[in-house]
């Protein structure tokens, strides 16, 4: 194997590691990636094969944690990665769903349109593959995703405060967490909906009751004019829920792509 610098050999393959909970699991991928192999400068190694860009995301550490039937079972993980969200997103026929890859550093990370950003060491940043056959939910799956976050970082702390006031979560049992929360929240989110994931999604939210201030041209003259607005949750569309001073409701669309949400939003009446 050619040494690797920063993640990439001296033939320029990036480097990515394949394990899984199971054998069974490791036999799943490579049936994926032997019908489907990965395109662009990717080489998918067991991990026992080489230790060349090899995380220091402690692989079994998580396996020993995780929990639940499948997500999270398949796990890519690499040292260096220019983004886990690009790799997966162009070769996603390669690999079954709830398979995870994990970084320890990400050059390239994916943002939300054209922007990017760099993971340094001790983030735990990771992609995940889940299929869901009904679009419309699509715009709920933010939130399905957060409320897993959100309630996997409860979990750890509460078990590690539970075994010793000196433990704390790590990047390994985190993950773990986050994979066998989001395996249940999937699982009653593509059955019934978001409705009976909302009330505690709302609860862990910081939005209820924000103001919001949009800038938008008046209709009559044309000139840029200030409407104060108040969040008040989610549109059944997924978007948020805001009202005016009368009380009329809006939803509340992005504008285009900006790091901060707040800003250039654009209001439809319901």
């Amino acid at each position: 194997m050619e040494k690797v610098q920063g993640g990439a050999s001296t033939s320029g393959l990036h480097l990515i590691h394949l394990r899984g909970k199971t054998q069974f699991d490791v036999d799943t991928a490579k049936r994926h990636l032997e019908k489907v192999p990965v395109e662009g400068p990717f080489h998918v190694v067991p991990e026992a094969a080489s230790t060349e860009n090899l995380a220091k995301f402690d692989v079994a550490r998580y396996f020993y944690a995780l929990q639940g039937f499948r997500f999270g079972h398949i796990l890519l993980s690499a040292e260096h990665i220019p983004s886990t969200q690009t790799f997966l997103y162009e070769n996603v026929k390669s690999f079954p769903t709830g398979i995870t890859f994990v970084a320890d550093v990400q050059g390239e990370g994916k943002g939300r349109g054209d922007n990017a950003w760099h993971s340094p060491h001790g983030c735990l940043m990771f992609s995940h593959v889940i299929s869901i056959a009904n679009g419309s939910l699509l715009p709920f799956l933010q939130y399905v995703v957060s409320l897993a976050i959100i309630e996997a970082i409860q979990q750890e702390a509460a078990r590690c405060l539970q075994v010793s006031h000196a433990e704390v979560p790590t990047r390994e049992s985190l993950l773990a967490a986050i994979m066998a929360r989001l395996e249940v929240l999937t699982h009653t989110f593509v059955k019934d909906g978001f409705a009976p994931l909302q009330g505690a999604y709302l609860a862990n939210w910081l939005h209820t009751g924000q103001a919001v201030k949009l800038v938008e041209s008046d209709p009559a003259t044309g000139k840029e004019q200030e409407v104060q607005l108040q969040v008040m949750g989610l549109a059944p569309s997924g978007y948020l829920l805001a009202v005016d001073r009368a009380g009329k409701r809006f939803e509340l669309h992005p504008d285009g792509n900006r790091l901060d949400f707040f800003k250039g939003l654009v209001r439809k009446k319901l």
